[in-house]
């Protein structure tokens, strides 16, 4: 079967809350791309019905289009594939989480750093940001805060 995507998935779970005129379903999205991303549910809509989508974990709400459905069968995968027409806000967030989420070997990762943690010192350093050269022993000390010369209780 030819594919028929305009760009990269990234898998990622991600908790999403769909919104249809008369139904609300909490789902989780399989992977995502800057155009779209497969939604687990055993119930997915027809093809052509469009709805509204809010990923809580980026802050994000997106109008989409269901453009194919897959039933729950032998696999029990049953979801919808579904294009993304607009953003109602998030949409930078959205686009940051699909481009930016990369381990340091250039797989992409599965974990998202909420927008309201700044992120890590290591991955400002990987994103080519500049950081002081105590920034990690820094982290350290305020990660770790423990006496060492009094003894440890079991």
């Amino acid at each position: 079967m030819p594919e028929n995507r305009g760009s990269k998935r990234v898998p990622a779970k991600l908790k999403v809350w769909c919104e249809g005129d008369d139904f609300t379903l909490l789902a989780e999205t399989v992977n995502v791309s800057q155009h779209g991303m497969f939604v687990r549910s055993p119930n997915p809509l027809r093809v052509g019905e469009c709805l509204r989508l809010n990923i809580e974990d980026l802050g994000a709400v997106a109008e989409v289009e269901v453009c194919w459905t897959r039933e729950v069968g032998d696999t029990g995968r049953g979801g919808m594939g579904v294009r993304v027409l607009g953003f109602e806000r998030g949409a930078h967030e959205y686009s940051q989480f699909v481009t930016t989420v990369r381990t340091p070997s250039g797989e992409f990762q599965l974990a998202w750093q909420p927008a309201d943690r700044p992120p890590s010192e290591a991955t400002r350093r990987d994103q080519g940001q500049e950081v002081s050269e105590d920034a990690d022993d820094e982290a350290v000390d305020e990660a770790v805060d423990v006496d060492i010369d009094e003894p440890v209780k079991p």
